[in-house]
């Protein structure tokens, strides 16, 4: 078995919605379907954003929030809500800088002038 070392994993899809593996442990990751606006929203409302940001995902609530607290490493934390329980994530600025690039590389380059 290959471990699960990345924080994100992104595998696109075409016409579907995207899979987006989150690491728990090197043999465990919990994977959510996302179509293009919820995957580009999450992808864009994390950086600076010091407040957090609530995005609807299907009816499940996403909470996501750059953290910095005083010395402490800054992190982003991601909350999914579903069914009255709730998954807590923390994800390192880099990763989620990774994760947004990929998303960045997938979009279509737009030739409006």
């Amino acid at each position: 078995m290959i471990p699960f070392t990345d924080t994100f994993k992104l595998y696109l899809r075409d016409n579907d919605k995207h899979k987006l593996s989150i690491r728990v442990t090197d043999r465990v990751c919990d994977t959510y379907l996302l179509d293009d606006h919820c995957l580009a929203a999450l992808c864009t409302t994390w950086l600076n954003n010091r407040e957090g940001a609530t995005l609807l995902v299907d009816g499940n609530e996403w909470f996501v929030q750059h953290k910095k607290i005083g010395t402490a490493n800054e992190y982003v934390r991601i909350s999914i809500w579903q069914q009255g329980a709730c998954r807590d994530y923390r994800a390192s600025a880099s990763d989620m800088s990774k994760l947004s690039a990929q998303w960045q590389l997938s979009q279509p380059i737009s030739t409006d002038t």
